[in-house]
């Protein structure tokens, strides 16, 4: 059995049209209003009816071909990674990556698999935990922001795009927070050059 999910406004208008085709039957086989305005008060919302559900129609039921916007794995897979940093596990980590991986952050341009397991990996031994802010599944990435913890008590915030392939990270762009608490105060700023 197939399953199509509709709005409320969507609802809204399939019952608005719903109501107009059968008020507009009803007038037609019906005797309350004289012959000529029976016959063009119900044509007219028989047509209004019959022809608003065509478009209405295809909105509903063409989704039932469209792909599916998020597969449900991509945030399982996500979470998978971040946690076998906080286990440090390496054989987790590798079977996460793709043999075709590129990692991006403000300090790395598309490291590949080799280099980033060398560069990044060596990081977890510092990883207490993640406390996730948000993990946002769009198509086949997932956009997470979190509060890492340190083993020393250091707190930071970023956030990263991880593109996934199957059951494998294939591609991870960092974007650097700050350090939590925030140096500067609240509503101040640090004087820096920007780069």
């Amino acid at each position: 059995m197939s399953r199509t999910e509709l709005t409320i406004p969507e609802l809204g208008l399939f019952a608005g049209t719903r109501g107009m085709l059968g008020a507009g039957i009803g007038l037609l086989l019906g005797d309350k209003l004289g012959g000529a305005k029976r016959k063009a008060v119900g044509a007219t919302l028989a047509a209004i009816g019959v022809l608003s559900t065509i478009p209405l129609a295809f909105i509903a039921f063409g989704r039932r071909n469209a792909p599916a916007a998020v597969p449900k794995h991509t945030i399982a897979v996500a979470r998978a990674c971040y946690d076998a940093y906080v286990r440090k596990d390496r054989r987790a980590i590798e079977a996460l990556i793709a043999p075709d991986f590129h990692f991006t952050s403000p300090l790395d341009n598309r490291l590949d698999r080799a280099t980033y397991l060398a560069r990044c990996w060596p990081n977890s031994e510092k990883i207490a935990g993640f406390d996730f802010e948000r993990l946002l599944p769009v198509a086949d990435q997932v956009y997470v922001t979190y509060e890492g913890r340190n083993t020393d008590g250091h707190r930071f915030r970023n956030t990263e795009i991880l593109t996934i392939r199957g059951q494998q990270i294939v591609d991870v762009e960092v974007y650097f927070g700050w350090s939590i608490p925030h140096r500067a105060r609240s509503g101040g700023f640090i004087e820096s050059e920007m780069p």
